[in-house]
C-alpha cells in the first residue's frame, strides 16, 4: 500500500514521464456534467463496484458507478446527520462516512445507499475533530485528531454490527495529532503530524506493535498514509522551506525501503495518497502560480511513472484519491468535480462535475 538499514534517496536522476493531456476539445468531449450534487468534494473512496464521494460543503454523498462513471445518487438530508464530512471508506457492504464537526460516524449500506446508523459523541471516543477512517470489512478504524490538550486516539468499531470494540488513547500508542490511516487487515497504520511518526496496531488484536519515528525514515508532519499490504506508503507536508515528500517502507518488517524527495516527482504541497498494488497515486494541491497534479510510482519500486497534469485535467485543488487498479478516481474540491483517468496510461476517462 518493506529490514533495510539503508536509506535510498531518488534523486533528480529518476526519468520522468510527462504526460500531456489530449486536446481541449477531445477533454470537452469527455467532461460529464450531470447534475451531481458535488459541493466541495474532501475525500473519496472505491469498493470497485462503487465510488463514493463526501462533500464536505454540501454536507451530503455522491455515488458514481464504478464502471461507468455515471451518477447513482446524491444522498442527503437530515436523518444521515452529514456534518462536514471529510473522510469516507467502503468495504463493499458498508460505506463508513466521518463527519468532521459532528462528533459522528455515518454508516450506509453499499448496495443502497440507505442510511444503517449513525455512531455519536463521546461513548465512541468521537471530539469534534474526526481525520481519518478505514474499514477493512472486519474492523472500522476512526482516528481522531488533537484539540486542545488532547492530543489523539483512534476508536475501533465493528464493521458487521457497528459496535465500539476500543478506543486507544495510552501515551504507549505515540499518537500525536493523528491524522491519517490505513489497515490491510493485517496492520493499521496511523500517521501522526504532530508526532512526526506513525503507529503501528496488530489488525485482530488491537495490540501496539510499533510506533515509527526515527528520522532515518524522513517522517515530517505525515499527513496521509497507505497501504496494500505489502508497501506502507506516507505522504509527508512540511512546512517550508522543507520539501514534501514520501516515504515507503515495508508492511512485514517495518523496514524503511526509501524516502522520496527528489523535484523530479513534483512533490510541492501533498496531500493525499492510493496503492492498488501496482500504482501509487499522489495528489499535490494548489500553491501559488501552480496548478494542481497527481504523480505517479511505480508500487515494486517508488520509481516515478509520470506527473498528471495539464489544462485539460484542470486540477486545482485535488485532495481525496482512490483507485481500483483499473482507474483512478480524484476528487477536485476547487472545481467541484472527480476526475477519472486510466490506472495504466494516466489518460483521462472523464470529468464528473
Amino acid at each position: 500500500m518493506r529490514v533495510r538499514t539503508l536509506c535510498i534517496v531518488i534523486t533528480a536522476s529518476v526519468a520522468m514521464l510527462l504526460y500531456s493531456a489530449p486536446s481541449l476539445a477531445q477533454a470537452a468531449a469527455k467532461s460529464v456534467s450531470q447534475g451531481s450534487g458535488l459541493s466541495y468534494p474532501a475525500a473519496i473512496c472505491s469498493d470497485h463496484s462503487h465510488v463514493w464521494v463526501a462533500n464536505s460543503v454540501g454536507n451530503s454523498v455522491t455515488e458514481l458507478s464504478a464502471s461507468t462513471g455515471g451518477l447513482v445518487r446524491d444522498i442527503s438530508g437530515a436523518e444521515f446527520k452529514f456534518n462536514d464530512p471529510k473522510a469516507i471508506s467502503s468495504d463493499g457492504s458498508h460505506v463508513w462516512v466521518a463527519n468532521s464537526r459532528g462528533d459522528s460516524v455515518t454508516e450506509l449500506k453499499a448496495s443502497t445507499g440507505g442510511l444503517v446508523s449513525v455512531l455519536s459523541g463521546r461513548s465512541f471516543g468521537f471530539r469534534s475533530r474526526i481525520s481519518a477512517i478505514v474499514s477493512d470489512g472486519v474492523h472500522v478504524w476512526v482516528a481522531n485528531g488533537a484539540i486542545d490538550s488532547f492530543t489523539g486516539s483512534v476508536t475501533e468499531i465493528s464493521a458487521t454490527t457497528g459496535k465500539l470494540v476500543k478506543i486507544y488513547s495510552a501515551s504507549k500508542y505515540g499518537f500525536n495529532d493523528p491524522v491519517g490511516i490505513s489497515s490491510d487487515r493485517s496492520h493499521v497504520w496511523v500517521a501522526n503530524y504532530d508526532g512526526r511518526s506513525v503507529t503501528e496496531l496488530s489488525a485482530p488484536s488491537g495490540n501496539l506493535v510499533r510506533v515509527i519515528k526515527a528520522s532515518t525514515y524522513g517522517l515530517n508532519n505525515p499527513v496521509a498514509i497507505d497501504s496494500d499490504g505489502t508497501h506502507v506508503w506516507i505522504v509527508n507536508s512540511p512546512s517550508p522551506p522543507d520539501y514534501n515528500s514520501v516515504t515507503e517502507i515495508t508492511a512485514a518488517t517495518r523496514d524503511l525501503v526509501q524516502v522520496l524527495s527528489s523535484s523530479s516527482f513534483g512533490f510541492s504541497s501533498s496531500v493525499a495518497i492510493s496503492s492498488d498494488g501496482a500504482h501509487v497515486w499522489v495528489t499535490d494541491g494548489y500553491v501559488g502560480t501552480l496548478d494542481g497534479q497527481v504523480t505517479e510510482l511505480k508500487a515494486s519500486t517508488g520509481g516515478l511513472t509520470r506527473i498528471v497534469k495539464g489544462s485539460n485535467y484542470d486540477f486545482r485543488s485535488p485532495d481525496g484519491v482512490t483507485s481500483n487498479g483499473t482507474y483512478v478516481w480524484i476528487a477536485d474540491e476547487a472545481v467541484n468535480a472527480v476526475t477519472e483517468i486510466h490506472a495504466t496510461t494516466g489518460k483521462l476517462v472523464r470529468k464528473v462535475t
